[in-house]
């Protein structure tokens, strides 16, 4: 009996062998072509811009998309979001594909861009946006076009359209805070970025907190209706919208406005705001507040 039991696992270990070895052949016979890992072929079109997507591609394996199916922008494993968006004009594309490398990815270090980038970036004409939906699946709150959405593996920015180019310089700065603050959350929501420690000490209780004095909580902008979530989310709310304040407003108009003694009247905005700014500085090189001083 042992011995048939010895010969069944010497012939076992070498079918494992076996297996492990053609698996390993067929993964070097078989490479991935560029450009059509999970079933996207790169360039998507013609346009002169196709060859930078492409170029883009080849350095951080992060697709640029302006086609693409309605499941690529919702749907991510675990996770699925309401919004929805709509396929751009080809035409239309160059003035957000430029505002998108400019104004938010050429702003940080290659090192920094391999670690937070999606799998892919979507370039949408627009983005229609729900927070709330009743129980049989219907909208009861509709907010309209945000220009912003992300999953675990998805970011898009929803500005592919020709009223782009007819932006205030003011709404420029905004959208750019805008495109910055989606770039963190989703690198912040998928794990692969870190709040600093330092700033989960300056939050106050959230779902308890008067949403009218946001600002002496020490927060930047108004959590709307915090008391339905919990301070987890809540905490990391408050953290992105500091990154998206930040990126879109100079030093001196922060020191006129959010930290100014009027406004900052606990003083728990301007160390929330030096936390952030010094660990990102010191861990990744990247002076935040250098990308809200651009014009």
């Amino acid at each position: 009996m042992s011995r048939y039991i010895r010969f069944f696992r010497t012939n076992a270990l070498w079918l494992l062998v076996l297996l492990t070895g053609v698996v390993a052949c067929k993964r070097e016979a078989v490479p991935m072509p560029s450009g059509e890992k999970y079933g996207y072929r790169l360039p998507q079109g013609n346009q002169p811009f196709d060859a930078d997507i492409t170029a883009f591609y080849k350095k951080y394996h992060c697709y640029i998309l302006y086609k693409y199916s309605p499941a690529d922008f919702r749907y991510a494993i675990g996770t699925s979001i309401n919004d929805t968006s709509w396929q751009p004009d080809p035409a239309n594309v160059a003035p957000a594909l430029s505002f998108l490398m400019k104004e938010c990815l050429q702003q940080y270090p290659d090192s920094f861009l391999q670690q937070v980038l999606p799998y892919r970036i979507l370039l949408p004409e627009r983005i229609d946006s729900f927070v709330s939906r009743n129980g049989d699946g219907t909208s009861n709150n509709y907010v309209g076009s945000n220009g912003f959405a992300a999953t675990d593996y998805m970011m898009a920015f929803g500005w592919a359209n020709k009223q782009l180019l007819q932006q205030t310089p003011a709404r420029l700065k905004a959208l750019r805070g805008g495109l910055h603050r989606c770039l963190w959350k989703r690198a912040f929501n998928a794990q692969e970025l870190e709040m600093p420690d330092s700033f989960a000490l300056y939050q106050p209780d959230y779902l308890n907190m008067d949403e009218e004095a946001y600002h002496a909580a020490g927060l930047v902008t108004r959590i709307h209706n915090a008391y339905m979530f919990n301070n987890p989310y809540c905490l990391g709310q408050d953290f992105l919208d500091f990154i998206g304040v930040i990126t879109s407003t100079s030093a001196e108009e922060m020191e006129g406005t959010l930290l100014s003694p009027q406004v900052d009247v606990s003083g728990l905005i301007r160390v929330k705001y030096d936390v952030i700014r010094r660990y990102y500085q010191r861990k990744y090189n990247i002076d935040l507040q250098a990308i809200g001083n651009r014009p």
